[in-house]
């Protein structure tokens, strides 16, 4: 068991990164022409970082929480860590009279409530889903081996597949109802873990290998047609709503979510010994996505401004500046959430005699404490 969370503490911090990358990737303000080029090809393909990670993120907790009571400090934990960066990097920026960003008191609102305001919407879901899972976790363990793999089936084929013939947010895909099925995923690995763990290195690594580059295929593939906007086959995939990168941006895609498990399997059999800074660097870690997803911070300042990866003109380059910078950026976060850790468990430490009492009222049921 303990081999089993170091491995998995090691994924977490791997899924951040991944995150980040994509960010780079993402908020770069890159001038590629129309058509196929090996430097796009090469940014394109660092995109597939950011629902990868956040697939397999939301998947450890279904694997940790199926069988496990929801405690309030865990969401207490994330609304205190990302309302003290919200403010921190939102006052860094008026603060700093090269930014020159105004005081604002909608916008400070909207940092000091971040979670409220979706300001980070992957928290926001993700909180979101942590409230509702006593109730996911009644349901899946009252489901029988059979029925667990049949609502996985069908939940890819409505949650993943279907959006990809149609795609519209709050009708055929939300984020709250997809963590959910992510969190179905990662609950059914924990039950079938004896199975899967049974699954050859080699032929889990060979899987992986062939989707990454079927997904590489398929860019290449897209950037062509997609340069060409009067072929009948590229008004038709303009027509369902496609893209170059549908299945490295799309936020169901199936390309995405089996490599996601893949991923989550091979590091569930890796054998590692396990160590406090482990679990301590994945905490961090998550620290480091809530700075650098800072709103107008990321998209507006760290990425196009202080990174400026725009002004290389060589796939190589861009590749190995990338994960250089977010290599330092990962360094530097985890250094600045180790200065605001003691004020986040100083608080801790405050509310800690009220967390039961807390609890009462949200899970009156003493089966769900």
């Amino acid at each position: 068991m303990r081999n089993r969370v170091a491995s998995l503490d090691i994924l977490k911090i791997v899924s951040i990164f991944f995150i980040v990358i994509h960010h780079y990737a993402l908020w770069t303000k890159w001038n590629f022409p129309s058509g196929f080029s090996l430097d796009k090809l090469t940014v394109q393909t660092m995109l597939i970082g950011g629902k990868l990670g956040v697939n397999i993120f939301v998947m450890i907790t279904g694997y940790f929480m199926i069988h496990s009571s929801v405690k309030l400090k865990s969401i207490v934990q994330i609304w205190l860590e990302t309302t003290i960066i919200s403010l921190i990097i939102y006052f860094f920026l008026v603060l700093n009279s090269h930014i020159k960003v105004n005081f604002e008191i909608l916008t400070f609102i909207r940092r000091l409530f971040p979670i409220v305001f979706g300001q980070y919407w992957f928290v926001t879901s993700y909180c979101l889903l942590y409230l509702g899972i006593p109730f996911l976790n009644k349901l899946i363990n009252s489901l029988s081996k059979r029925l667990l793999k049949y609502g996985i089936i069908l939940g890819f084929l409505v949650l993943s597949i279907y959006p990809f013939i149609y795609y519209d947010k709050g009708l055929t895909f939300a984020f709250p109802i997809w963590f959910a099925f992510l969190y179905l995923i990662g609950a059914s690995i924990k039950i079938f873990e004896l199975e899967l763990r049974k699954i050859p290195y080699r032929k889990l690594f060979v899987s992986l290998s062939c989707l990454f580059f079927v997904g590489i295929i398929i860019n290449i593939i897209l950037q062509i047609l997609f340069s060409n906007t009067e072929l009948k086959i590229t008004k038709l995939l303009k027509f369902f709503g496609w893209s170059e990168t549908i299945f490295y941006t799309k936020d169901s895609s199936p390309l995405l979510l089996i490599m996601a498990v893949l991923i989550f399997v091979i590091f569930l059999k890796a054998d590692i010994k396990s160590r406090k800074a482990y679990s301590y660097l994945a905490r961090a870690s998550f620290g480091v996505y809530l700075m650098q997803s800072a709103p107008w911070f990321s998209v507006n300042y760290l990425w196009p401004v202080l990174v400026n990866a725009s002004r290389l003109d060589n796939g190589l380059l861009i590749l190995i500046y990338g994960f250089f910078c977010t290599a330092l950026i990962m360094i530097a976060g985890i250094i600045l959430y180790s200065l605001i850790y003691p004020v986040i468990n100083f608080i801790h430490f405050l509310l800690n005699n009220k967390y039961n009492d807390l609890e009462k009222v949200f899970y009156k049921e003493k089966g769900e404490k």
